[in-house]
């Protein structure tokens, strides 16, 4: 029978441990500390300006993620100008993606009823 071991701090998803010969799905970032899901877990800061974000931390949450590519994003236009400067796409630039899934994690309601 499984074991609930906690609770996303992101999405408030249930995690679960099936016993010794399933691996355990979650996480705890490596830049806020949050303990996450595997849905919301486990990303790495990027490549290029990421490098040093890289090597100080492993693995961190979805939002941290989020918050990095900003930061890179942001880097990228002060190096290269905007997209129509010079036809370059900027790699770091995730706001649409980023909208999306903050509009969705505004719009969750956890299930009621669990252990109830």
């Amino acid at each position: 029978m499984p074991t609930l071991i906690g609770v996303c701090e992101l999405c408030g998803d249930e995690v679960y441990d099936y016993g010794p010969l399933r691996m355990v799905n979650a996480y705890t970032c490596d830049r806020c500390g949050r303990w996450v899901c595997s849905g919301c877990g486990g990303y790495t800061p990027g490549y290029g300006y990421g490098a040093e974000d890289e090597s100080k931390y492993g693995k961190i949450c979805k939002e941290c993620y989020y918050e990095l590519q900003a930061k890179y994003a942001e880097k990228w236009k002060e190096e290269y100008g905007t997209e129509n400067d010079q036809g370059l796409e900027n790699p770091y630039d995730l706001s649409q993606e980023e909208d999306e899934w903050r509009r969705r994690m505004r719009e969750y309601k956890a299930p009621r009823g669990y252990g109830e």
